[in-house]
């Protein structure tokens, strides 16, 4: 009898200082979308890696998520603010989550009610005032990359349907036991800023073999070399976006003359090896 006093006094205390938890509201944040801003200048194939979600609510941060992702949130019902700022993966890294400043963040407000899902499909477009180096290869008679002298293999372009998937071409590199060394840079300077404003090199690629991607600096008529970081070759290559941010080189060469960016692979896999690679851009 005693036991089941005390039992019974436990049971009273458990249940009076249990604190009642509200259920969750819900929210399901899809893929960003990537649109034209007509405001801008020409910003070539709107092609994008957005990955990742930087999802504030009422200005308060709830989180950083990869897309999609739905999301249980603690909150009154009604009506909510909402910011969705796009990220990327810097470098391709998948532990460099960055925000994607280039582009535009999404804002909605959306009335939450418990029971239901509330969805967001955010979209975005690059911010009006960018400055954009582009590499299509759609005007295959002039292209912006150069080959350099000690460079074995070319650059050439494909209209191949099976392969292109923006535009009408794309580049393509051949990389043989003859031709096993490929490098190309920017054939004209670009005039990067070295002010802190965020510059960003993109490329889309398709490849079976490793690419370097290179920053060039001239610095009274030395010009160096810096590796990037390298697009990895795909086992079922497929074409994917990568961002490559260029601040750090830029802060530490930021007495040069003028810069360039150039990419650089040396076969060393058996058989043939070919690299795609499209809208190339530099922005800031």
């Amino acid at each position: 009898m005693k036991h089941l006093f005390y039992l019974c006094l436990l049971a009273f205390v458990i249940n009076g200082c249990a604190k009642k938890v509200d259920a969750p509201l819900w929210l399901k944040v899809d893929k960003f979308q990537l649109n034209e801003n007509p405001f801008a200048s020409d910003q070539g194939e709107l092609t994008e890696n957005i990955t990742d979600a930087w999802v504030n609510m009422d200005g308060e941060i709830l989180g950083v998520f990869s897309l999609p992702i739905k999301i249980p949130i603690i909150a009154d019902e009604g009506e909510h603010s909402f910011v969705i700022i796009p990220g990327i993966k810097n470098n391709g890294i998948s532990s460099t989550k960055s925000r994607y400043t280039l582009m535009e963040p999404y804002s909605v407000d959306l009335t939450l009610t418990k029971g239901d899902t509330a969805s967001i499909a955010p979209e975005t477009q690059y911010y009006d005032d960018l400055t954009f180096w582009i590499e299509d290869f759609e005007n295959i008679n002039n292209l912006k990359l150069e080959e350099s002298n000690a460079s074995l293999a070319s650059l050439g372009t494909t209209n191949d349907p099976n392969i292109v998937e923006y535009g009408n071409y794309c580049g393509h590199i051949e990389l043989t036991d003859d031709d096993s060394l490929f490098y190309a840079y920017s054939s004209a300077p670009l005039l990067l800023p070295t002010n802190g404003r965020v510059v960003y090199l993109e490329v889309d690629f398709r490849t079976s073999h490793d690419l370097s991607a290179r920053f060039i600096n001239s610095t009274n008529g030395v010009t160096s070399d810096d590796a990037i970081a390298t697009m990895r070759a795909q086992e079922s290559p497929k074409w994917t976006k990568i961002y490559f941010n260029l601040n750090e080189l830029l802060a530490v060469y930021n007495q040069a003359d003028f810069y360039g960016i150039a990419l650089r692979a040396i076969k060393n896999k058996v058989g043939p090896q070919d690299i795609y690679i499209d809208n190339i851009k530099v922005i800031y």
